[in-house]
């Protein structure tokens, strides 16, 4: 019989056989071993350096991949006001790593969005928003 998956909130049921083993051999078929204690730090280290911005993570054989932009309608809005199109904020920040985990690429997404605020002139407000609350 063919393995099927489960709707949310349905129950195995009588004849339904489970996978006979711990998961553990799944990680030679996904292979990335992503350390998620670090992926969470990233997460919150970027939330709290770049409020109002999205974030996005992507994983491939070759590496990790992340963008970032400023949210149209977060905290940071008002950055993408009168900015002609192609200005750095309307296009967004991108990294693609080489090997590099999906912490390391959000991470260094996050260093160029803030690099790019510094060179705006912008560093009042990234020292504000990396001061503890």
């Amino acid at each position: 019989m063919p393995y099927r998956l489960l709707e949310q909130g349905e129950e195995i049921q009588e004849g339904d056989q489970p996978l006979d083993d711990d998961c553990e051999s799944w990680n030679e078929l996904v292979g990335w071993n992503t350390n998620t204690a670090d992926f969470a730090l990233a997460v919150s280290e970027f939330e709290r350096a770049l409020p109002g911005f999205w974030w996005s993570v992507g994983q491939c054989s070759v590496g990790a991949h992340a963008s970032c932009a400023v949210d149209g309608s977060g905290v940071q809005a008002e950055l993408l006001e009168d900015i002609p199109k192609g200005h750095v904020y309307d296009e967004g920040f991108h990294v693609d790593t080489a090997g590099g985990s999906p912490a390391d690429a959000l991470r260094a997404v996050m260093h160029e969005a803030m690099e790019a605020r510094t060179h705006q002139g912008e560093v009042r407000w990234m020292t504000q928003s990396l001061s503890p609350s």
